[in-house]
């Protein structure tokens, strides 16, 4: 069936293909956070647990590519249950291995990062952002309203559902917080040229490290200006500090 140019069926087709592989990532990856989530509980030895994580990141990611479903959602899905449920709580993990596991993990995030941006440092072409920069903007722009739209309601049901009062300062501040970085340019990065037209790719490229670096010149401007207006004495403070 084919409406004003639409085929109706190959839009439900590629939703219910959606559909199927993000919640199926999204399963994989729950299905083995709480699996390892009960194994350390057994254990209390910073290095063994340490390597448990890594085996629950490379777990989720290779059974979710053996499945045919998204890695990223399963990893991801993985370390919000892991981050919310076993770190938090003394039964799964004490303060020793916790403390070492997070210092472990903040190292290979930043190890990751300064990758990510080495490697926007090296492919970028400046010559390409001048020519797409009517684009970047354009996206840049939509991704703002973007996160205000998905944020603002979000905050608001966790302030009405729960205990958490969030004023609105603080929800300025997690929509001017939400700056772009090593994650878009790895999922840029990782683009399969063998389903995409190299000059696609190349401007998708293009359009994404410019939307990366105008979002960390100008949400983080924006960012700090906005808390030293609005805490101005805690910006004292830690000067002092």
């Amino acid at each position: 069936m084919n409406t004003n140019g639409i085929d109706l069926a190959t839009i439900i087709g590629e939703s219910e293909h959606f559909a199927i592989v993000f919640f199926g990532g999204a399963a994989i990856g729950l299905a083995i956070t709480i699996s390892t989530n009960r194994l350390h509980s057994l254990m209390n030895d910073p290095f063994s647990e340490t390597a448990l994580t890594i085996v629950t990141v490379f777990g989720s990611v290779v059974a979710a590519s053996a499945l045919g479903v998204s890695t990223l959602v399963a990893v991801g899905v993985a370390g919000l249950y892991f981050g919310n449920i076993t770190v938090k709580h003394e039964a799964y993990m004490s303060k020793k291995v916790r403390t070492s596991v997070i210092n472990f993990w903040e190292i290979i995030a930043f190890l990751a990062n300064s990758a990510a941006f080495l490697y926007l440092g090296v492919s970028m072409n400046i010559v390409n952002i001048a020519q797409n920069f009517g684009l970047i903007i354009l996206a840049f722009g939509i991704v703002i309203v973007a996160r205000i739209i998905s944020t603002y309601p979000l905050l608001t049901l966790i302030d009405k559902f729960t205990n958490e009062k969030i004023t609105v300062i603080w929800r300025r501040i997690v929509v001017l917080g939400g700056m772009k970085g090593a994650l878009s340019v790895a999922l840029v990065a990782s683009l399969d040229s063998t389903n995409i037209a190299n000059s696609v790719k190349d401007t998708l490229a293009t359009i994404t490290f410019g939307v990366v670096l105008c979002s960390l010149i100008i949400q983080y401007i924006g960012l700090a200006k906005y808390v030293k207006r609005v805490f101005p004495g805690e910006q004292t403070s830690m000067e002092k500090d």
